[in-house]
């Protein structure tokens, strides 16, 4: 949940930022990402996340398939 309250929090704020004319440039944004990221970078992060993953112990098909039982259950409560 905290990640929606974050998110909502960070996009109403550019919204006020926007409203105000204080907003980022988007051209300057952009240059600003472009420079952060490089295909060798983003290539790098990728092939790590796969290798945890992989190197990860597989729960069983039951415990997945409990997890799933779990997470439906949660949903079909809130509503």
């Amino acid at each position: 949940m905290f990640i929606v309250t974050a998110l909502t929090e960070t996009l109403s704020s550019a919204i006020m930022d926007s409203l105000r004319g204080v907003a980022v440039d988007p051209f300057e944004a952009h240059e600003c990402v472009r420079k952060l990221y490089t295909w060798q970078n983003v290539a790098e992060r990728t092939e790590r996340v796969y290798n945890l993953v992989s190197m990860s112990d597989k729960p069983s098909l039951v415990n997945r398939l409990h997890g799933c039982a779990q997470q439906y259950n949660s949903l079909a409560a809130r509503k």
